[in-house]
């Protein structure tokens, strides 16, 4: 097997920075490429895109970052929104960057140290959230990514139930694909999956679980999720933690996907778990094709459902349900628990007893207190 190349970012010297801040500041770009490149596994074309957006940062300063302060970069952010105009999505992508090189600096021990013993100062992280433009999900998360309420998610799934009645009791030709969407969502649903991650699924991302014998062969799931600032894949295994999914990937398994593998065009060895009509993997554009079909079946349309909003629903459901922030953003394979926070969509009724539930401990622990205090006192 043929070793991946390890590429190194060229660095483009700059005329601004004496020479002597010049070759300290080479020496970190050139170790900070191959930190993301190799340990980090980051792309090249991504690691080039960020080394040039750094550049760009220093030479409109004219200052090596030790030197820099945050009205320096409000300024570059100024020049890149008004007089480069470049789209705000794009601008917070250039601050990611000048943010990954600062925290880089900061943590790496040789380079801070360098810099503090040479020039008496210690380099400080001048991207925050307060100067950084907030991310398209974090400032239209409510409205784009609404969650199914428990009614709906279960009028969903029953309307589903009544389409395929109806189907095989017409002989309709939809039929197997409204089968097929009942696991499909109902695995994205319960596993909370992206649209990616639930076509990427094999026929062996599954494997029995231990813990729990009785979901037969359908109680693991290897998952490939998206990864992050360049990154590969991340795999992480998700526990199918609810008993009503392994009944119905196993039906699905057994009598729904070798129809789809019978078809003219099918590859009797292919490994996808979910299949289009051609017996092939399913892309995501016919799930979210198939997805707006049965919300229309179900009369959720105009309400701005997306699949992505089942896996906002699994959150929900699932903080409702008592699981803890930490297992589900690991279920969910998000890198922070504000991630997973922004996810859950619960009602007044959910956090009234909650609230509820805080009182009542607060005043047990008054009471608590004012019983001691009492014995103490010898009252």
């Amino acid at each position: 097997m043929a070793k991946k190349k390890l590429y190194v970012v060229e660095s483009t010297k700059l005329s601004v920075l004496p020479v002597e801040e010049q070759a300290l500041f080479d020496e970190i770009i050139s170790a900070y490429s191959r930190r993301r490149l190799g340990t980090l596994n980051h792309r090249q074309k991504s690691v080039q895109g960020d080394v040039n957006t750094i550049y760009d940062f220093i030479n409109y300063c004219e200052k090596a970052p030790w030197f820099m302060t945050e009205e320096d970069f409000d300024n570059w952010c100024y020049h890149l929104g008004h007089e480069r105009k470049v789209v705000p999505d794009t601008q917070r992508k250039y601050q990611t960057a000048i943010q990954s090189l600062f925290t880089y600096i900061i943590e790496n021990v040789k380079f801070s140290s360098i810099i503090r013993d040479r020039y008496r100062l210690q380099v400080k992280q001048l991207v925050t959230p307060e100067n950084k433009i907030p991310h398209l999900t974090d400032r239209q998360r409510t409205n784009e990514r609404p969650a199914l309420s428990h009614d709906q998610i279960n009028h969903l799934f029953a309307s589903i139930d009544q389409q395929i009645l109806e189907a095989h009791r017409f002989n309709s030709k939809g039929l197997l694909a409204l089968q097929r969407d009942k696991a499909l969502f109902y695995t994205m649903y319960i596993m909370g999956l992206r649209d990616s991650e639930c076509c990427d699924l094999d026929i062996d991302s599954f494997r029995p679980n231990p813990s729990f014998p009785d979901a037969g062969a359908f109680g693991l799931a290897t998952i490939y999720g998206k990864g992050s600032r360049g990154t590969g894949a991340k795999i992480r295994p998700v526990v199918i933690d609810h008993p009503d999914l392994p009944p119905i990937l196993d039906w699905y398994a057994k009598n729904i996907r070798t129809q789809y593998l019978a078809k003219p065009h099918a590859d009797p060895n292919e490994r996808a778990f979910f299949l289009n009509e051609r017996g092939h993997r399913i892309k995501v554009g016919s799930l979210i094709s198939r997805f707006h079909v049965v919300i229309n079946y179900a009369g959720l349309d105009g309400l701005g459902f997306t699949p992505h909003c089942l896996r906002h629903t699994a959150t929900t459901h699932g903080m409702e349900s008592g699981y803890s922030t930490e297992y589900l953003r690991r279920k969910l394979g998000h890198e922070f628990s504000a991630t997973t926070q922004g996810y859950t969509h619960c009602g007044d009724e959910f956090v009234a007893r909650e609230v509820g539930t805080c009182t009542t401990m607060l005043l047990d622990q008054v009471f608590e207190d004012e019983e001691e205090n009492n014995t103490r006192r010898g009252k």
